[in-house]
């Protein structure tokens, strides 16, 4: 007798799989995770592996998890009761949820160990109160961000 907690077929088990990225994943310019990459592109691929599943993202680092995924919104919410957020932007220091729409700064995270620790993430501010992590400290990020979002037809929307 089959499983009643099995709910998808094999093939398409291994449809998912094989739709997932291999390569990339382990590279030194992904080290906090999928930063700058969201779950909307692997849709397909998590919809063979779960079925019809609400699909939120996490946004975590070594330090915690610092934000997650509240509701329909292609963006997060930043646990402000575990962490003090600030960001680097060209002006200077201000608290994320000072950043205004549009607005991108380095990511710095207080905790109880780390005070005021850089952690080389790019931050991107939407309508209060979502961010989305846009990748790491790299020159071409935001050219790459701003290309994304045009392939994609997102143009920069929650």
């Amino acid at each position: 007798m089959e499983s009643p907690r099995l709910r998808y077929s094999w093939p398409a088990y291994e449809e998912g799989l094989r739709s997932l990225p291999q390569e990339g994943l382990e590279s030194e310019d992904h080290d906090s995770g999928q930063c700058g990459r969201n779950q909307y592109s692997l849709q397909p691929a998590l919809s063979a592996l779960y079925g019809d599943a609400a699909i939120r993202e996490i946004y975590g680092a070594t330090e915690g998890m610092l934000g997650q995924q509240m509701d329909e919104q292609r963006a997060w919410v930043p646990n402000y009761d575990l962490f003090f957020f600030e960001v680097q932007v060209g002006s200077g220091i201000k608290m994320l949820h000072e950043m205004r729409p549009g607005e991108t700064g380095s990511l710095i995270v207080s905790t109880p160990i780390l005070p005021r620790y850089r952690i080389g993430d790019l931050i991107r501010a939407y309508r209060p109160p979502y961010f989305r992590c846009i990748g790491r400290e790299m020159w071409w990020t935001r050219l790459y961000h701003f290309w994304n979002e045009f392939s994609s037809l997102n143009f920069d929307r929650l």
